[in-house]
């Protein structure tokens, strides 16, 4: 392990952890993509491509039905809460 390497798993010492969780949020964007659609992209006729999350602000990219690409960001608080609240009430529609 480099240098660089072993100061940021002492800065993260829960790193497996961090990685699973945002796994779960990007995850949640393609699982319920027609609702992430209308929440973030209403106005985009195409599909979910990719997404990137950063502290601030996650990137995200459209494949439009013309086969262009097509790039975007939101706010990373933003789309955590939207996934929260996704997730809690496919949890609560599941228990019915």
């Amino acid at each position: 392990m480099n240098e660089q390497s072993q100061s940021e798993s002492k800065a993260y010492p829960n790193q497996a952890a961090l990685k699973l969780g945002i796994r779960r949020y990007i995850s949640a964007a393609f699982e319920h993509e027609a609702a992430f659609m209308e929440r973030f992209a209403p106005t985009v006729l195409g599909e979910l491509n990719e997404c990137y999350m950063a502290s601030e602000r996650t990137r995200v990219v459209f494949v439009l039905d013309t086969g262009q690409h097509v790039g975007d960001y939101i706010r990373t608080d933003e789309f955590m809460d939207w996934v929260d609240f996704i997730l809690d009430n496919a949890e609560v529609s599941h228990e019915r």
